[in-house]
C-alpha cells in the first residue's frame, strides 16, 4: 500500500493574493508547484483572523485562490476560547505596554495548530514558521512538553527577523520595551527547530553567526531556493524557468528594483544610483522603475 501524502501547514500572517507581502506570495508559489508535481503533499495554510478582516472578500479570494490544491485554517479569536491563558492572553490585548500582548499571537496560532488538526483528523507531518515575530514559542513549548506535535518535524524557514532588521535599522525604528522579548521569541524558533530552511549560503551563515546557533544547526539545515511561478494570463500561471520572455528590440535597457521599500533594502541608493546614472548618460531612453511597496508611509514620501 503507498504511503499517504505528507500534510504540511505553513503558518503565515500574510498570503496571496490578499495583499503584495512576499512571503504571502512564495507559499502560494508552494502550493502552485505542488500542483504541478501532482499533489504529492497536502498543502495547509494557517492565516490569523486578521488577514480574513483585512478586507470583505478575503476569504472568498483565498478560497478561490487555493481551491482543490490547499486548505485554509483560521486561528480561533483569543477572547472567543474559553481557556484561562486565552482569556489572560485577551484582556491583555488590552494593555499594548505589557509582554503578554506580544505573546499573544504565539498562543492563538498554537491554538490554530491544534484545531486545524482536529479538523483534518489527524497530526500534521510538518509545520513551517516563517522566522518573523516570535509566533513558534507556544507551539516548540507544547512540543517540548510532549503536550502536542509529537511526531511533528517543525522547521523554520529563514526570511529576516525583526532582530536582525533591528541591527541594521537601528535608526529606523522605535525603541521599545518589547523589542528584546521579540528578539528573543524569534532567536528562540531557531535554537528548537527540528529544521532550518535557508534560501541563501551566505544569509543562512550570517544568521547562524548572529544568534551563535553555528554548531547547533549542525546536521538540521538545508538550503532551498523557493520556486518563482509568473502570472501570464487570467488565473494562468507558469513557473518563471519555462516562460519565455517577449522579445525586446529596443537598444536600451530598464533597470528594476524589486525589493521592499524599507530602510535595510536601501532603495535610496538606487534612487540615487539611477539619478547618476542619468546625468551621465543622459540620451539614455531606458527606464528605472520601483516595484514594489512600503509600509512606512513618511519612509515611502521621503524616497519619492
Amino acid at each position: 500500500m503507498a504511503n499517504p501524502k505528507k500534510a504540511i501547514c505553513f503558518v503565515t500572517n500574510e498570503l496571496y493574493p490578499l495583499g503584495p507581502g512576499g512571503i504571502g506570495r512564495m507559499l502560494y508559489n508552494f502550493a502552485r508547484l505542488n500542483e504541478e508535481m501532482g499533489l504529492p503533499a497536502d498543502f495547509h495554510f494557517l492565516v490569523p483572523q486578521t488577514l480574513i478582516d483585512s478586507r470583505p472578500d478575503a476569504g472568498d479570494l483565498l478560497q478561490a485562490a487555493f481551491e482543490n490544491i490547499a486548505t485554509i485554517h483560521v486561528c480561533p479569536a483569543l477572547p472567543a476560547t474559553p481557556t484561562q491563558m486565552a482569556q489572560l492572553l485577551a484582556r491583555a490585548q488590552e494593555h499594548p505596554w505589557t509582554s503578554e500582548w506580544l505573546y499573544g499571537n504565539s498562543p492563538a496560532y498554537h491554538l490554530g495548530l491544534l484545531a486545524a488538526e482536529e479538523r483534518r483528523g489527524a497530526p500534521f507531518d510538518v509545520i513551517e514558521f516563517p522566522d518573523f515575530g516570535g509566533w513558534a514559542v507556544a507551539t516548540i513549548e507544547a512540543k517540548r512538553a510532549k503536550l502536542a506535535f509529537a511526531d511533528t518535524l517543525i522547521s523554520a524557514r529563514i526570511h529576516s527577523t525583526q532582530g536582525m532588521l533591528y541591527g541594521v535599522e537601528r535608526y529606523a525604528n522605535d525603541p521599545g520595551h518589547w523589542a528584546g522579548i521579540m528578539f528573543d521569541a524569534e532567536r528562540h524558533l531557531f535554537a528548537h527547530a527540528d529544521l532550518i530552511v535557508g534560501h541563501d549560503p551566505e544569509i543562512t551563515a550570517h544568521t547562524a553567526r548572529f544568534y551563535g546557533l553555528e554548531q547547533r544547526w549542525k546536521g538540521r539545515s538545508r538550503l532551498e531556493f523557493p520556486p518563482v511561478f509568473l502570472k501570464t494570463g487570467p488565473d494562468v500561471y507558469e513557473r518563471a524557468d519555462k516562460v519565455v520572455p517577449p522579445q525586446d528590440t529596443r537598444d536600451c535597457d530598464d533597470f528594476l528594483f524589486g525589493s521592499r521599500l524599507q530602510p535595510v533594502k536601501r532603495p535610496d541608493l538606487f534612487i540615487r544610483a539611477a539619478i547618476l546614472f542619468l546625468e551621465r548618460h543622459p540620451n539614455h531612453e531606458g527606464r528605472f522603475r520601483l516595484v514594489c511597496n512600503g509600509w512606512d508611509r513618511a519612509f515611502v514620501d521621503g524616497l519619492k
